[in-house]
């Protein structure tokens, strides 16, 4: 069984596939999320059924997390498409 489906039972879609990020959820978080770790990022990835989310934002929110465990808002989108154009504008600028 996948990580995210251990802490997310209910969770109704299934994570993104992105090259360098691993599932990194946690059950004390609102939804799942990945990781990638060399260049700090995390995306959250709501529910599908935005009536299941905890938040009214977007499915998809990806933030940068800092070296002194601070976490930056980058973007956030119902496409995956948009989230990997802002990962590539991101990593272009590291």
């Amino acid at each position: 069984m996948s990580h995210y489906l251990r802490e997310f039972p209910d969770y109704d879609s299934t994570l993104p596939s992105l090259d360098g990020f691993i599932d990194n959820s946690w059950r004390h978080n609102t939804c799942p999320s990945m990781i990638n770790t060399i260049f700090d990022l995390e995306l959250f990835c709501e529910y599908e059924d935005p009536s299941l989310r905890e938040s009214e934002g977007k499915k998809f929110a990806l933030y940068n997390s800092t070296k002194d465990d601070g976490i930056m808002f980058i973007t956030e989108s119902d496409s995956i498409d948009e989230i990997k154009e802002s990962i590539a504008q991101w990593i272009k600028l590291s």
